[in-house]
């Protein structure tokens, strides 16, 4: 993926309660991808085959155990 490293450092908010070891600026190295907006996106015919039998298979997991399903759907929204 495209994007570029910053060095940032990172200074403790002593409104927040944090273990002592995180009360000490420090610095750190992130990483911070290129936007997605107007990005050309284009996939082979291998991998729409891949994401389309994909879809079906969930699609078919929904209609037959969605209520079962309910909590993991919303613990895999949260960690989205």
């Amino acid at each position: 993926m495209p994007g570029s490293f910053r060095d940032l450092v990172w200074r403790h908010d002593p409104t927040i309660h944090a273990p002592p070891r995180y009360r000490r600026a420090c610095k750190y190295r992130a990483f911070v991808p290129d936007r997605l907006a107007g990005l050309e996106f284009t996939l082979d015919a291998a991998a729409a085959g891949a994401v389309s039998a994909a879809e079906s298979a969930i699609a078919s997991l929904n209609d037959q155990v969605h209520p079962a399903l309910a909590p993991l759907a919303r613990l895999l929204v949260r960690t989205e």
